[in-house]
């Protein structure tokens, strides 16, 4: 009967589109929790900030089967590439973006204050000077904590993607 085929085609559109959408959210908070841990383990100078900032975003305003990402703080860019020559030399992973910093050099004060914060540092201003310096001049290492998760077939986008067609394929044996 035609009829109730349309009312199944009716539900199943709904049910498709909720079960994809909570599919991928799933999913993207489970890439989130990897992206936190590789941050963690990568020998970042890992920062609450930084770690609270790592968040899955969906767009409500894009018409697409899935449309979500996962975000970090803007100065995250700067650790996941590095910067200056050590940023460029020692990044394997891949999609290696080169960004150059804002400012000449690193924030002097922030530095600072994490000098001061060691105990036993002697004339603290001349060590974060010369920290200062030497980022401004050879840049810093690039310790990628996103790439390594999104390249991750088990973890990363693939994930995302095979979730979501496993989703589709139990919506439509419903149908």
């Amino acid at each position: 009967d035609f009829g109730d085929m349309a009312k199944r085609l009716k539900k199943f559109r709904k049910s498709w589109k909720d079960g994809i959408t909570d599919t991928t959210r799933k999913a993207m908070q489970r890439m989130e929790g990897a992206v936190q841990v590789q941050l963690a383990d990568n020998d970042s100078v890992v920062d609450r900030n930084l770690l609270r900032s790592i968040q899955y975003e969906r767009d409500p305003n894009v018409d697409a089967l899935f449309a979500a990402h996962i975000d970090s703080a803007h100065w995250g860019k700067y650790v996941e590439y590095g910067t200056g020559s050590r940023g460029r030399s020692r990044d394997d992973e891949p999609n290696h973006q080169q960004y150059k910093t804002s400012d000449p050099g690193p924030p002097f004060q922030k530095i600072l204050d994490w000098v001061l914060a060691k105990p036993g540092i002697p004339d603290e201003y001349a060590v974060a000077d010369e920290i200062v310096e030497t980022i401004a001049q050879q840049g810093q290492i690039p310790r990628p904590f996103m790439r390594p998760v999104w390249f991750d077939d088990s973890q990363g986008y693939q994930s995302v993607v095979d979730a979501n067609h496993e989703e589709l394929k139990k919506q439509l044996r419903r149908l």
